[in-house]
């Protein structure tokens, strides 16, 4: 993918650039100041978490964002706090506005994309229901059918419904069609081989969903999984697919398919190297980049060198071995703490008491509530070190993450803290400054975290809802508000 940043008014109008037949254009404007966020397809594969690339875009200024693709291919695009799914065609002309804090598209496919965001940009709206039919279902021999008419038939119905009103092209219904609703069965897959955990089930009803579980594994048995990975939703069945074919395995057949060396470095996830190889590097790399950004799961870049070994021996030339390559790196070079991470052995029972304690005496404090179970949370971190310069530019301002964890994850705590170099206060929040909290912060409300609060020098909430670190150029516009700049 490429940027071409065309510095334009509205009514100027906007560059469209392509370079050969498989390209599409994307025309990206904001009525506001906006951080964005591109991610998009890496050696043949979706990959959500790793950011290709990422811009600012100013207010009556547009992007025009070139994306070259075979003959298909998903872009996810961050605004600030949200985001949309692109599913672009060669020639296509897509315009992606994003106002008053809403996502509109005008151009190729407009319909399709305002469909696809509006229902499957979350898929709650489907799991939901789809985990209240299997709990109060008692018979489970026609759930296969009642799944098929509650929930794929309308999908097929709305899809086909844009298409013959000339909404959409034929390949973009083709695309999104299969998206769905392979995930809509991979989602009823999983969703049932779960379900022993949440309900009792009778050994007539066990041998019932078993008989539903193995057809629907018949159903992906020969599916092509490498085309699988390009879709977002639809390649959802793959990890249970090969999870399934790993168990079938006895421990020796496992021994001598996979060897010693890669059996043992691959550790929990080692069914993948079942699949295809190009499905092991798609799903070795987005091991990784969980790792990288949520710390529990996946694979270190720096502990697991024999996965990294076996990619470079299947892919040497890859994209996914040159970033993995490249976060090797990048972690070499953090410096060591400094010092500057301060925890906070002192029982605090109310937000105002952070003002007593003699580090944050007489500042204002910038407050990031958290815990080591939320993800977003620590999607934040990663913006750390724009916030650490940004606060070093205020002459009484001090950074203080409180995590409302559990007691016992005060371990894991420190370990995120020290992995992304937080620097400032951190405490854990006792049940007394979790009422508190949830008091003075979110009046009561339930708590929705990440959330960001401005304190006083004396320990009065100022503002109980700052922007987020991922949009730096908005929270220094809310702390320039009340701070002076050295």
């Amino acid at each position: 993918m490429k940027r071409i940043i065309a510095v334009l008014s509205v009514l100027a109008g906007l560059i469209n650039v392509c370079n050969g037949h498989n390209t599409a254009t994307l025309q990206i404007r904001s009525d506001v100041e906006t951080f964005v966020e591109v991610r998009g397809t890496i050696d043949g594969a979706f990959q959500s978490s790793y950011v290709i690339d990422k811009f600012n875009i100013t207010p009556k200024i547009s992007i025009t964002y070139d994306v070259t693709l075979p003959d298909y291919g998903l872009t996810q695009i961050n605004f600030n706090g949200a985001r949309c799914y692109v599913w672009a065609l060669p020639d296509d002309n897509i315009k992606i506005d994003y106002s008053d804090g809403v996502v509109s598209f005008e151009g190729s496919n407009a319909a399709g994309h305002t469909y696809y965001n509006d229902n499957w940009n979350g898929t709650m709206k489907f799991i939901g229901p789809l985990r209240n039919m299997l709990l109060e279902t008692s018979d489970y021999s026609e759930i296969e059918k009642k799944f098929a008419v509650e929930f794929v038939e309308p999908t097929i119905q709305t899809i086909d419904s844009l298409l013959q009103s000339g909404s959409v092209s034929k390949a973009y219904a083709d695309v999104i069609r299969r998206d769905i609703i392979d995930y809509q069965y991979g989602s009823l897959l999983n969703t049932l081989l779960q379900l022993h955990h949440n309900k009792e089930l009778t050994d007539e009803q066990k041998n019932q969903i078993n008989a539903v579980i193995n057809d629907l594994y018949g159903r992906f048995a020969d599916y092509d999984d490498v085309t699988s990975l390009r879709f977002r939703l639809g390649n959802y069945y793959l990890s249970d697919k090969y999870l399934n074919l790993y168990k079938q395995l006895c421990d020796e057949d496992k021994k001598e398919i996979f060897g010693k060396d890669i059996f043992a470095a691959s550790g929990p996830s080692v069914y993948w190297l079942l699949a295809p190889e190009q499905v092991q590097i798609a799903k070795f790399l987005s091991e990784i980049i969980a790792y990288e950004q949520y710390g529990s799961m996946g694979f270190d870049p720096i502990d697991a060198p024999g996965i990294l070994k076996y990619m470079e021996t299947i892919a040497p030339e890859s994209e996914s071995v040159r970033i993995i390559k490249k976060m090797q790196e990048d972690k070499k070079r953090e410096t060591v703490s400094d010092g500057s991470i301060n925890y906070i052995d002192t029982p605090l029972n109310t937000l105002a008491e952070i003002s007593k304690l003699p580090e944050a005496a007489g500042k204002y404090c910038l407050v990031d509530i958290w815990a080591t179970w939320c993800v977003p949370c620590i999607n934040q971190f990663q913006h750390m070190d724009d916030i650490h310069k940004l606060i070093s530019k205020y002459d009484d301002l001090e950074q203080v993450y409180i995590s409302i964890d559990e007691d016992s994850a005060a371990k894991q705590m420190k370990e995120l803290v020290e992995k992304y170099d937080l620097t400032g206060l951190h405490i854990l929040a006792t049940k007394s400054l979790k009422r508190d909290i949830k008091a003075k912060v979110f009046e009561n409300n339930p708590v929705l975290i990440p959330r960001y609060v401005l304190l006083s020098p004396y320990g009065e909430v100022i503002c109980a809802d700052m922007p987020r670190p991922e949009v730096p150029v908005k929270l220094e516009q809310a702390l320039d508000k009340y701070l002076s700049v050295k």
